[in-house]
């Protein structure tokens, strides 16, 4: 974990190969999922669709969606 990162929530899925990370970056004032597949980063992604910086429910959903396999 990065110093100007507070980790907020995790999830996983059912089977736990998926899971995913709720992260707040304070330096840059956004949320942050990293999303995992077998223990590996796959992706982290920002929050954000230009111009708007989505809130924690939004990167909530994104997570929960990752693990249900909704996001590939």
């Amino acid at each position: 974990m990065i110093d100007n990162e507070e980790e907020m929530h995790k999830f996983w899925s059912d089977d736990q190969k998926r899971h995913a990370h709720v992260v707040y970056n304070k330096e840059f004032k956004m949320y942050l999922v990293r999303m995992f597949e077998d223990n590996k980063l796959v992706k982290s992604v920002p929050m954000i669709s230009e111009p708007v910086i989505h809130n924690e429910r939004f990167a909530e959903d994104a997570a929960e969606n990752w693990c249900l396999g909704y996001i590939e």
